[in-house]
């Protein structure tokens, strides 16, 4: 490679965080550890470990044109010499760097994070605040935090404190929710303690985080007087503030909520009344701080005895043995005296007693949780004691701990020898969740099936993020983002971001008993926009259907081909572990085989250069960008695909003219927990055709619920036909049923009509077709039929005794001759292979099993539970 000329190696942004770069390069050596003879020469050590570096990061950053031969020799001995220098040190954090690997055309994510900083573009998200806010998440919250304050009043269950926790991933309004109180009259102080390098929005109020996040690792008692004189100024400050706006109102209390709540909130959130305030808060700290400082020299130090005696007691519940560091009495007297000397904003009539009256709001609180020292529990701590002052339990004071992180904020039944303040045993609220989504989604009958991919249609569905992002950022941008905020960014595990990938868009059914789906769930909801749907113990999260985000979870699966297998290869290693659930008859390898179908599908056809995008419209905006996974394809087209020419030569002409006008159109897989249908006794379900064109607009395809009769998917179809006039009477059907059994099921198609799956509601189009399927995945020899039947209706809905044509494949064998568009994805598919057959582990194997049924005598009549000879 000396002999040709040297270009100068040069090095971009370092994307990587130390631990991160940690983790690539274990994985690069596992690999090169696989071996048996290390490449010697210079060209061959090249060609083998830069894509196999390019190999384990992330996907859309590495350019693999970069590759070929003849780019690679450009760069001479220097190249050589670097490739070598990390060979030797086992460490390829520098050939990460090298410019020659990067992408030119594609922003990394973390760029697209970064712009979401640039002050012009922080503007336009400061005027989302302002915008009126939608959904009722806002009534949610107000009487979440008015039956709290009823229960922590109860004397039958002791609470710890009043305060609770706001858990949602990222996006979903978790900061507005808290802001939006003062809508409702009541007082709110919103601090964001997100840390100094991040210019995000919210901006962060420095006083607030700088008291509660830096210098945490004090001793106990050091923290613990620091957080007493943080609530100390901040409730002696709101007592001067608010008596100042109450006289300005006049003596006006609701005038004055309202003002001073005007003053603090987000619009005005670098107003000069804002900066005033946390002024007075600093300087009330600084002079209480000085003073408990001084207190605490004259504290006599204990023997250490009295220390061991202090250790043996400290879990008793006799609270007259407390010591209390200084600042505790003065905590409890602000308190009081806020309450006392402000009757006007906190003392109502008994029928709104428990109604919120303040509201302090910690966003960014999983800043409170480190290792190194347990600031959350001693911040608790602290609001437990002026929450159980007792002249004012029933005052409805709050703190809400606002995070992406279901963090625990439990009280510790242990905590330091010198400082008895947490004795355990109380009950904590659980975290509100419940935000809402689908803010900004379009009427249904403002939507034209036929523009589904439309970007400003897709963007509206799911969390308010992307809305808010409209006019600060291009189309390109807000991709960008969505994809960055799915990987999880610098820190997150390269395993759960694979994950979320698949999660978001396949349908993953996590097994809740596994040891490893607690954590993971937290993960992905705090690193990778899964959304926690419950708070209480069974901590229930799933990703919900939101196309834009499937969009990014396309793109980035399908970067380059190894990154999509690497992807399937965590899945199938979770699904062998039980933490993913691979269903009774296949149901996970079939939304694998029909999505990725139409992945492939889509990606074979359109060749736009915007990742993301349809096609190249030069100039392309909010209202005119496509996604190109939200498309509508032929149903024609897309069969072929799947299944090759066998299909309509098969299913002859008159088959395949009857789908000629119909349109497929699903970018993910959502969940039902019902049987479709009409059932008699159900008053209240939505009609089949609505119900069929809601699921076509949102680009999103059906996995039934266990206990559906005949069928386990279904796919909507639109027929692009304008002789029908409503876009309810375009609309139709794909059931697919899914069989894993070793043993053929061909005889169950027969049974796959709308008759027996109760759909008779759809006399507006019951002359369109549609299309049953049956894979019979476990069969080891292929085979595949398909066949175009007349059946008779189930009701007379026409004048005439109409008949609705039905299309029947029957399709044997996870093989490349049944889904030829698998021929050249080895690796594709013996993942879904392995999925439908499983390897069984060694206590699942039939001799297992069998030793198992002998403890279990008499409890079928099969042999293994009745004859106890087996034993011998």
């Amino acid at each position: 490679m000396s002999a040709h000329p040297a270009t100068p190696l040069a090095r971009a942004a370092d994307l990587w965080s130390d631990e991160e770069h940690q983790k690539l390069d274990a994985l690069v050596n596992k690999e090169l550890g696989e071996y048996q003879r290390p490449p010697s020469s210079g060209d061959m050590v090249l060609l083998a470990l830069l894509p196999l570096v390019a190999k384990h990061c992330a996907a859309g950053i590495i350019d693999l044109r970069c590759f070929e031969v003849e780019n690679m020799m450009k760069y001479g001995a220097d190249l050589v010499i670097e490739v070598h220098k990390a060979l030797e040190l086992g460490s390829y954090r520098e050939i990460r760097k090298l410019a020659i690997l990067r992408r030119p055309t594609a922003p990394s994510a973390r760029t697209a994070l970064t712009n979401l900083h640039d002050h012009r573009q922080l503007l336009e998200r400061q005027k989302s605040f302002m915008n009126p806010f939608r959904g009722r998440a806002t009534d949610g919250f107000y009487q979440y935090l008015t039956y709290n304050n009823e229960l922590f009043c109860r004397e039958e269950r002791r609470y710890y404190g009043k305060f609770c926790s706001v858990v949602q991933s990222s996006g979903t309004g978790k900061s507005r929710l808290i802001t939006e109180l003062c809508n409702k009259d009541v007082l709110v102080l919103y601090m964001n303690i997100r840390d100094e390098m991040d210019a995000g929005f919210p901006p962060r109020d420095d006083f607030p985080a700088r008291v509660l996040t830096e210098n945490t690792t004090v001793t106990v008692e050091a923290y613990t007087a620091r957080c007493c004189a943080f609530w100390i100024a901040l409730f002696d400050t709101l007592k001067d503030d608010l008596t100042e706006t109450f006289l300005e109102s006049k003596c006006d209390a609701t005038a004055a909520i309202r003002a001073w709540n005007k003053k603090m909130m987000m619009c005005n959130m670098r107003s000069p009344g804002r900066n005033a305030f946390f002024t007075k808060v600093k300087n009330h700290f600084v002079r209480f701080f000085i003073l408990a400082k001084i207190a605490s020299t004259d504290r006599k130090r204990k023997s250490v005895a009295e220390e061991a005696v202090d250790r043996r007691s400290d879990v008793s519940d006799d609270s007259s043995k407390e010591v209390f560091p200084p600042g505790w009495k003065v905590l409890q007297e602000s308190y009081d005296s806020l309450l006392r000397n402000l009757p006007q904003f906190f003392v109502q009539d008994e029928s709104r007693t428990h109604e919120p009256k303040l509201v302090l709001g910690l966003d960014e609180a999983h800043r409170l949780h480190c290792e190194s020292s347990p600031c959350a529990a001693i911040l608790c701590g602290t609001i437990n004691k002026f929450s159980l002052h007792p002249l004012h339990r029933k005052d409805s004071i709050w703190v809400a701990f606002v995070s992406t992180s279901r963090v625990d904020f439990a009280p510790s039944q242990y905590m330091d020898p010198s400082l008895r303040i947490f004795r355990g045993r109380e009950s904590l609220f659980p975290p509100y969740t419940d935000l809402g989504w689908d803010q900004f989604a379009d009427r249904l009958m403002d939507i034209t099936p036929s523009n589904a991919a439309k970007f400003n249609h897709i963007a509206h569905f799911g969390r308010p993020l992307w809305t808010s992002l409209k006019h600060a950022h291009s189309v390109d941008d807000i991709l960008e983002v969505a994809a960055a905020k799915l990987s999880g960014g610098r820190n997150a595990d390269p395993y759960d971001h694979k994950l979320a990938l698949l999660a978001q868009r396949f349908g993953l059914q996590i097994s809740l008993g596994h040891r490893e789906s607690v954590a993971y769930a937290e993960s992905a909801v705090a690193n990778h926009m899964r959304v926690c749907v419950s708070g209480s113990l069974d901590n229930r999260a799933s990703y919900p259907s939101e196309p834009m985000l499937s969009c990014a979870a396309a793109q980035a699966l399908h970067a380059y081909p190894e990154f999509l297998n690497g992807c399937l290869q965590v899945l199938r290693g979770k699904v062998d572990n039980g933490m993913i659930d691979r269903g009774d008859h296949g149901e996970l390898a079939g939304r694998l085989l029909w999505l990725l179908g139409k992945d492939f599908y889509v990606r074979s056809k359109e060749h736009s250069t915007h990742a993301f995008l349809l096609r190249d419209d030069g100039i392309y905006t909010w209202e005119t960008a496509e996604l190109k996974d939200c498309s509508m394809i032929p149903v024609v087209d897309f069969l072929r695909y799947v299944f090759g020419d066998q299909v309509w030569s098969k299913a002859g002409k008159k088959a395949k003219d009857l789908f000629a006008g119909a349109r497929l159109n699903f970018s993910h897989w959502v969940s039902m927990d019902a049987q479709i249908g009409n059932p008699a006794h159900s008053k209240d379900r939505m009609g089949t055709p609505e119900w069929t064109l809601r699921h076509w607009c949102r680009s999103s395809a059906v996995q039934c619920c266990h206990n559906q009769t005949l069928i386990d998917k279904v796919i909507p179809i639109y027929f692009d036909d304008d002789s029908l006039n409503n876009s309810t009477d375009r609309v139709s059907h794909i059931y697919i049923s899914d069989k894993a059994t070793p043993s053929s099921n061909r005889s169950q198609l027969s049974y796959i009509t709308r008759k027996g799956l109760a759909i008779d509601d759809m006399k507006s189009t019951l002359g369109l077709p549609y299309i049953a399927i049956l894979l019979d995945m476990g069969m080891e020899k292929p085979a595949f039929s398909a066949t175009l039947e007349q059946q008779c209706s189930s009701r007379l809905r026409t004048r005439s005794n109409a008949e609705v044509p039905s299309l029947r494949i029957y399709a044997a064998g996870m093989h490349a001759q049944t889904f030829p568009f698998l021929e050249k994805r080895n690796a594709t598919l013996a993942i879904l292979q392995d999925l439908v057959r499983p390897k069984l582990a060694p206590m699942d194997r039939p001799s297992a099993i069998s030793l198992r049924n002998q403890v279990l005598y008499g409890r079928t009549h099969d042999k293994d539970y009745m004859e106890w000879e087996r034993g011998q």
